[in-house]
């Protein structure tokens, strides 16, 4: 059985997963990491079938955000790798 304290800390970080996923796209792609920490936080308490399915499921999106994020975030550090990667190869290499 989850104490209320657990339960109510527990759909507090499922709301805050599902916000930082949110803001992860909008504002700053770093957020993804602390949505998918706090997604995965609540998932352990929720996932209880006592335990009401909505913060679930709001902790379910924002850890699949925060997965999404980081996997674009990859790609976007790869991407500005190989292309600055491009530039000083081409400028130090004495070729155009």
């Amino acid at each position: 059985m989850v104490s209320v304290e657990q339960l109510r800390e527990a759909e507090s970080r499922a709301v805050w997963s599902l916000v930082l996923g949110i803001l992860d796209f909008v504002v700053c792609p770093v957020l993804c990491l602390w949505a998918l920490s706090m997604g995965n936080a609540a998932l352990q308490v929720l996932e209880r079938p006592d335990v009401d399915s909505t913060y679930r499921t709001m902790a379910t999106a924002g850890r699949v955000l925060g997965i999404i994020g980081i996997v674009g975030l990859v790609v976007w550090a790869g991407v500005v790798l190989l292309f600055f990667g491009g530039i000083f190869g081409s400028v130090f290499s004495g070729h155009p």
